[in-house]
């Protein structure tokens, strides 16, 4: 049984595109458009767009849609197809919830939380102050620099140095070049695999994959342990 997408999402999907691609149009040929008298050179443009258009809004829904047999649902992308298999899927209910709880990701997170809240040396006297909010999280993190407890790692999202664009640039006036924003050494420091851990099995996984947007003042790179220069990770 084919199962197509609810007609608000198909149609949100065919005016993106078709509005992307009048705008990359537009921007590509601006001169020709906005600078030039126009011929059947830019008519011509414009019937290639609206050609385009009825292709994308006659082939999209043919090409996006859910095929549901008795063992598995099948999620066709154009040339990209998914299969979720039913004996994969695991329902949760009230009387299994509890289940949820035992994922190996919860258990390994878990597992580093508790190591590092089973030290006050661990982490800093502030963390469980109910009062400290992000702000004041990240400007201890900074001007522990100047400390003789320097703070190693903040919890955060990647977009947190923008945040704190305003103490970045008070430290530089204050302690010179090379504290100000975008100036200081930061890196992003992922979950460890776990290998012979006790209670958890262990990760097969061999590739360390970051979401959500990267800062264009900054951001993350992974350094191989053999690499010539670690030093400057």
């Amino acid at each position: 049984m084919k199962l197509k997408l609810p007609a608000s999402k198909l149609a949100i999907i065919i005016i993106t595109a078709i509005v992307s691609i009048a705008v990359i149009l537009f921007l590509t040929c601006i001169n020709l458009f906005v600078f030039t008298k126009w011929s059947w050179v830019q008519w011509f443009l414009i019937g290639l767009w609206a050609v385009g258009s009825i292709l994308i809004a006659v082939i999209t829904p043919n090409n996006l849609y859910y095929e549901v047999t008795k063992k598995y649902v099948e999620e066709v992308k154009f040339n990209k197809k998914l299969v979720y298999n039913f004996s994969d899927i695991v329902y949760i209910n009230e009387q299994n919830g509890y289940k949820l709880a035992d994922a190996e990701g919860v258990k390994a997170a878990l597992t580093v939380a508790k190591h590092i809240t089973s030290n006050p040396q661990f982490y800093s006297s502030k963390t469980t102050n109910t009062t400290l909010d992000h702000s004041q999280a990240q400007l201890e993190y900074l001007k522990s620099k100047e400390t003789d407890q320097p703070i190693a790692f903040l919890l955060e999202a990647t977009w947190w140095e923008y945040e704190a664009k305003g103490v970045f640039e008070e430290m530089r006036a204050k302690y010179g070049e090379g504290n100000g924003y975008g100036e200081r050494e930061l890196g992003l420091f992922p979950m460890p695999r776990f290998i012979g851990t006790p209670g958890i099995k262990d990760q097969t996984n061999t590739k360390t994959t970051f979401t959500g947007t990267i800062s264009s003042a900054g951001g993350g790179i992974i350094i191989n342990k053999n690499s010539d220069v670690v030093d400057i990770a």
